[in-house]
């Protein structure tokens, strides 16, 4: 079985301000994203990441994303 490991760049919203998450994979869960996000902003001390969540937005329309699912 092969997998596709290239990486990507996807844009997240984070407190009002858009950053680039890079180096995603086919095997980055949503929670390894929302960990990084809150490492680079010094939160991941002081918060949890089961206390935030992430969303998908196509055309207006937001969907909740599984912390286990893949990006």
């Amino acid at each position: 079985m092969e997998f596709d490991d290239h990486e990507k760049d996807i844009p997240i919203w984070f407190n009002g301000t858009q950053r680039w998450m890079a180096g995603l994979t086919r095997r980055t869960t949503c929670d390894d994203v929302i960990y990084a996000i809150l490492y680079s902003s010094g939160l991941h001390e002081a918060e949890a990441t089961d206390n935030f969540a992430m969303f998908e937005k196509w055309r207006e329309v937001e969907r909740p994303l599984s912390v286990s699912g893949r990006c």
